[in-house]
């Protein structure tokens, strides 16, 4: 029964995760701010501080890592049955092209996502791109879009069995995007988010913690873009799921000193 329930739970996660892809807003645009004084705090960085809540469980005091995963190999059949697909057109092509690229920018991609989706092209999408790792094996563009389509097309159903099928799917090809580059904000965030949405049962809280502050080291390294602020909010809703406040005013103001025109983080920062 309690392996019955965490299942369940598991693709319950699964499904909001898909329909927060589905509902997720362009973020705001950047401008280059005089860096606040306050820094995200020691504690915070070192991780030491999360390890009381109960659910916090996994690696507690540790950076969270991602696990060993399959080859991506083991992931390039489907087990979800997908349509019949003809030779790609130009069009697609080009939007192929763009989720794959480095160059294109975050929210020029998820507009692509929602052509695609509305054209019921994503069985497309995830054949293509399960034929691509097999033919570029060391591209970790394409397990980290393969990922994304999983969880787009969760997100389009509505078999349960399915759900969960393509949900753990699209965590293990993010796994497999992060072996090839440990360094892949998208992949990364991608599956910080999506897991961010499990429920506290599977104790993920240490882990999702750990992804995002991972993506903060890594954002504060770079040039800013608008997409890095959504890390800073999510940070500090993992921090205030888990009851330390402080710790998420003060990374919620760290992020509202780099984005101060964030809709998302200004009002978490005039409480």
């Amino acid at each position: 029964m309690k392996t019955i329930i965490v299942c369940v739970s598991f693709i319950a996660g699964v499904v909001i995760a898909a329909c927060f892809l589905r509902q997720s807003p362009a973020p705001a645009s950047v401008t280059q701010p005089s860096l606040s004084s306050t820094p995200i705090p020691a504690d915070t960085v070192s991780m030491s501080k999360v390890d009381s809540p109960q659910e916090v469980h996994s690696g507690a005091g540790q950076r969270a890592r991602h696990p060993e995963s399959a080859p991506l190999q083991a992931v390039k059949t489907p087990s979800v049955e997908v349509a019949r697909v003809v030779a790609p057109s130009p069009g697609f092509s080009q939007q192929m092209r763009t989720l794959l690229s480095p160059e294109a920018g975050f929210a020029g991609k998820q507009e692509v996502w929602q052509q695609l989706r509305a054209a019921g092209k994503l069985d497309a999408v995830v054949t293509h791109l399960e034929q691509q790792a097999v033919t570029e094996p060391q591209n970790a563009a394409v397990p980290t879009t393969l990922g994304q389509a999983y969880l787009q097309k969760a997100g389009s159903i509505s078999d349960i069995r399915e759900q969960g099928i393509l949900g753990m799917k699209a965590d293990q090809t993010f796994d497999a995007a992060l072996n090839l580059d440990p360094n892949n904000w998208e992949a990364r965030y991608w599956k910080t988010t999506a897991m961010s949405y499990w429920p506290t049962q599977l104790n993920k809280g240490q882990e999702v913690i750990g992804g995002y502050l991972e993506l903060i080291r890594q954002q504060e390294t770079q040039p800013l873009k608008p997409e890095f602020a959504q890390v800073y909010r999510a940070l500090g809703e993992q921090y205030q799921k888990y009851g330390y406040e402080d710790y998420a005013r003060q990374v919620w103001q760290r992020g509202s000193a780099l984005f101060p025109n964030d809709e998302g983080l200004r009002p978490k920062t005039t409480h």
